[in-house]
C-alpha cells in the first residue's frame, strides 16, 4: 500500500492559499442578510459605502432588502420601477488594484444595469456603463466600443469587474469569462478622462424600450494591490489677529507640508470679506424629480442670423469667453434639468477684487418652464465643478434674445474662482442654452444635466465645441489688495515642507477699520480640498499721531472675568469688542471714564478692543482666558 504523508500536504494547501491572498483586503463584503426585509439599503447601511444618487437615503432612489430571491441565504435587494439610484462608493482612488463582485438575476423579460464612474459625485464622468436586455443579450458600453454577451435570466450571474489604476487596465467578467477589457482611463462614450476609481452606480435602467427588474447580492469589494497613500496637507490654521499702523508691513509664516505618499499639489488663494449685503435666495424655483439620462445626445441649433450682444450703455469690466454673438443653441429630446455656466478663475478676476457683479448677459432660445441666474463660489481641484451656491435669482427672459439680468443684491469679487450660470427646466425638444462660434475655452462651456449631478463640458461632444452666451458685468472701483502669499503653489512630496509666506500691508489703508480676509489652500488632498487661514487686520495710526492711546489703560491682560478700561484724559464714550473672524461680540455705550466688561462668557481667545473717546478712538489686543 502506498502511503502519503498528510503534514507536507497541508503545508502546501495553505502556502498556495497565502499566496493567493497575498496583499488582499477585503474593503466591504455583504450578503445583506443581517438586514432586515423592507428595509431600505442606503438607509440602513452603516458602513459608509451606500448612498444614492442624490445622496438621500429612504427616498424614492433607495432599493429595500427581499426574500423573493437570493444567491445566498437568505436576503437581496429588489431593483425596479424607474427611480432606484444606488451609489456605491469606492474613495475616488487613484492607485492600486481593485476588484468588485455582485451577483446580478435578471427577472426574464425584464432587462438591468449597472455602471463605474470614475468620481464619487454622481454624473461627472462614466466609466462605463453594462446592460442586460430583455432577449437575453446584453453589452458593456466602455471607451466608446460596445462589446455584446449572452447570459441566461432567472438565474444567479457572476459579474466581476476587476481596475488597475496603476496599468490602467479594467476587465469585465462575467461567471469567471472575460468579456472585455480596454484602458480604464477613458469614459463609456469614448472621450479620454480621469484615472480614478469613484462609484458603483447600480440603477434601475435596462436597454431603450425595456422594463427593468432584477436583484443583487453577494457584492464584495476587494483591494488586490494597496494603492499610495493619498497626499495629507499638514498646515496650521490658527487664525491670525494682527494690529499694525498705517503704512507698516507684517511677514507671517507658517510651514505647508505634506504628510501622505502621494505627491501634494497645492494653490494657494487670498480672498478678502466683503459686505454681501445681507443676500438671502430669492429663487422661487422648485427643484423636480426628474429621471437621470445616461445618454447625453446633445444637439446644437443653428441661428439662420447670427444674434450680436446689444453693447449700448457704459461698463466698466466685462467677464466672458464668447465673443458676444450668438450662433447655437443646445438642446436634447428629453426634458432635464440643466446648469450651464462659465468660471472665471482667480487669476483672472485677480485686477478686479473689490468690484461688484452687478448684471449678467445671457442669450435665451427657446423658453424653458423655469429661469434661475446662478453664482458659485470656487471649487476643488479634484472633482469637476463649482463650489458653494453664492446667489440665485429667478428670471423672465425674452425668446430668441439677449436677456440682461439686473441682480437684486451685487456679488462682490472676493478673489476666489467666480462661476456664472443658470439653471433652466428644460422640456423635451427645447433649444433654450445659447452658444457662440466657438472654440471652446476650457472654461466657458461647463455643463450639468440636472441640479444635483457632475459637472462636465459641452465640447466633450467634438461637434458642440462653443462657449455659452454668458457675461458678467462689473461694477464700482477694485479695492486695494493687502495681503500677499509666496510661494502661490507648487508640488511637495511625501514628509516634503515648504514656508509660505504671508505679507499683510497696510500702506493706503484707512485707520480705525478692521479688515477681514482670508487665506484659501485647495489641493489634492481628498480629505481636505480646501483649507482656510482667516486673517483679522486691525489699522491703527501710530502712537505719534494718536495722542487718546498714550492716556488709555486696558488690563489685565490676558482677562479672564472682567476687563477693565480706564481713559486717563477723559471719558469714554463708546466700547467694542471683536473676535478674530469680525464678529462684534460686545458694543456698548459708556460716557464714563473707567468701564468694567464683563468677559467670562466668551470663548477664549484674541479679540480686538476698539475705544472712542472725545479725542479719538484706539485699538487693542485683548486675549481672554
Amino acid at each position: 500500500m502506498r502511503k502519503f504523508t498528510f503534514l507536507p500536504l497541508f503545508i502546501a494547501l495553505i502556502f498556495a492559499y497565502s499566496m493567493q491572498s497575498f496583499g488582499q483586503t477585503t474593503l466591504y463584503e455583504s450578503g445583506f442578510d443581517e438586514m432586515t426585509v423592507g428595509d431600505y439599503l442606503a438607509e440602513t447601511d452603516d458602513t459608509g459605502f451606500w448612498t444614492t444618487w442624490s445622496n438621500a437615503p429612504g427616498g424614492v432612489e433607495d432599493a429595500q432588502i427581499t426574500d423573493a430571491q437570493s444567491s445566498s441565504p437568505s436576503n437581496s435587494v429588489e431593483v425596479q420601477g424607474t427611480s432606484t439610484d444606488l451609489l456605491f462608493l469606492m474613495g475616488n482612488k487613484t492607485s492600486g488594484k481593485y476588484q468588485f463582485d455582485v451577483k446580478y438575476y435578471i427577472e426574464p423579460g425584464f432587462g438591468g444595469y449597472i455602471n463605474i464612474q470614475h468620481f464619487e459625485v454622481p454624473g461627472t464622468e462614466w466609466a462605463f456603463e453594462t446592460f442586460f436586455g430583455a432577449t437575453e443579450q446584453g453589452y458593456i458600453t466602455a471607451g466608446g466600443v460596445d462589446t455584446g454577451f449572452d447570459f441566461n435570466a432567472g438565474e444567479w450571474l457572476d459579474l466581476s469587474f476587476v481596475i488597475d489604476l496603476d496599468g490602467d487596465l479594467a476587465q469585465f467578467f462575467l461567471n469567471g469569462d472575460l468579456v472585455h477589457e480596454w484602458p480604464f482611463h477613458y469614459q463609456a462614450s469614448g472621450e479620454s478622462g480621469t484615472l480614478q476609481l469613484g462609484a458603483v452606480d447600480i440603477f434601475a435602467g435596462a436597454p431603450t424600450g425595456e422594463t427593468p427588474h432584477y436583484y443583487f447580492d453577494d457584492v464584495a469589494f476587494i483591494e488586490i494591490v494597496a494603492g499610495t497613500q493619498v497626499p495629507i496637507i499638514d498646515i496650521d490654521l490658527t487664525p491670525v489677529v494682527q494690529v499694525m499702523e498705517v503704512g507698516e508691513t507684517y511677514l507671517i509664516e507658517r510651514e505647508l507640508g505634506n504628510l501622505g505618499e502621494e505627491d501634494l499639489n497645492y494653490e494657494v488663494v487670498p480672498t478678502y470679506d466683503f459686505d454681501t449685503k445681507g443676500y438671502q435666495s430669492n429663487s422661487a424655483y422648485n427643484y423636480p424629480d426628474y429621471p437621470k439620462s445616461l445618454t447625453r445626445e446633445l444637439k446644437a441649433l443653428h441661428s439662420s442670423i447670427p444674434t450680436p450682444q446689444d453693447n449700448q450703455g457704459e461698463r466698466d469690466e466685462v467677464l466672458r469667453y464668447d465673443d458676444g454673438t450668438n450662433n447655437t443653441a443646445i438642446g436634447i429630446d428629453a426634458d432635464q434639468v440643466w446648469r450651464v455656466a462659465a468660471m472665471f478663475p482667480y487669476e483672472m478676476v485677480q485686477p478686479f477684487i473689490g468690484m461688484e457683479i452687478s448684471s449678467v448677459e445671457v442669450y435665451i432660445n427657446n423658453l424653458s418652464l423655469s429661469h434661475t441666474l446662478q453664482i458659485y463660489g470656487m471649487g476643488s481641484i479634484l472633482t469637476p465643478g463649482p463650489g458653494s451656491l453664492i446667489y440665485d435669482q429667478d428670471f423672465t427672459p425674452n425668446a430668441e434674445s439677449w436677456n440682461t439680468i439686473v441682480l437684486d443684491a451685487p456679488v462682490p469679487i472676493s478673489g476666489e474662482d467666480i462661476w456664472v450660470g443658470y439653471m433652466i427646466d428644460k422640456p423635451a425638444d427645447a433649444y433654450t442654452a445659447g452658444c457662440d462660434f466657438g472654440p471652446a475655452n476650457p472654461n466657458g462651456d461647463w455643463i450639468s444635466h440636472g441640479e444635483v449631478l457632475g459637472w462636465g463640458h459641452l465640447a466633450d461632444n467634438p461637434e458642440l465645441n462653443f462657449n455659452w452666451n454668458i457675461a458678467a458685468t462689473l461694477t464700482g472701483e477694485p479695492a486695494i489688495q493687502w495681503i500677499t502669499v509666496s510661494p502661490d503653489g507648487g508640488t511637495l512630496a511625501q514628509d516634503e515642507t515648504v514656508t509660505l509666506e504671508i505679507n499683510l500691508d497696510a500702506t493706503s489703508l484707512a485707520p480705525d477699520q478692521s479688515y477681514l480676509g482670508k487665506v484659501k489652500i485647495r489641493s489634492n488632498d481628498p480629505e481636505n480640498e480646501i483649507v482656510t487661514l482667516a486673517i483679522n487686520m486691525v489699522v491703527i495710526v501710530g502712537i505719534d499721531e494718536q495722542e487718546t492711546g498714550k492716556y488709555l489703560m486696558v488690563y489685565p491682560n490676558p482677562a479672564n472675568d472682567m476687563l477693565r478700561i480706564s481713559n486717563l484724559n477723559g471719558e469714554i464714550t463708546h466700547i467694542r469688542l471683536t473676535n478674530t473672524v469680525g464678529q462684534v461680540v460686545i458694543d456698548q455705550a459708556v460716557n464714563a471714564p473707567n468701564v468694567k466688561v464683563d468677559v467670562s462668557q466668551l470663548p477664549k481667545g484674541v479679540y480686538m478692543a476698539t475705544v472712542e473717546t472725545p479725542d479719538g478712538t484706539a485699538t487693542q489686543k485683548v486675549i481672554v482666558e
